[in-house]
């Protein structure tokens, strides 16, 4: 599967950031799921997107409580 992901070129094209990114988004997001508790607002709406080059979305609100 990551053979398929571009999200930062190929080849001689790559981004010469891929590798702190990449580190920087799997210690951040663990690290902010751990702190915070997170619930939708409303979680019966369906979530709204478009497929483009990237996904926008739409309508995703959320609570955020700090974890004790």
């Amino acid at each position: 599967m990551e053979r398929n992901l571009y999200y930062f070129g190929s080849s001689s094209h790559v981004c010469i950031g891929k590798n702190i990114s990449l580190m920087e988004i799997n210690k951040l997001l663990p690290a902010f799921l751990r702190r915070y508790k997170l619930r939708l607002v409303n979680p019966d709406q369906e979530l709204k997107h478009r497929c483009n080059l990237f996904v926008p979305q739409s309508g995703l609100k959320v609570y955020i409580e700090r974890r004790s």
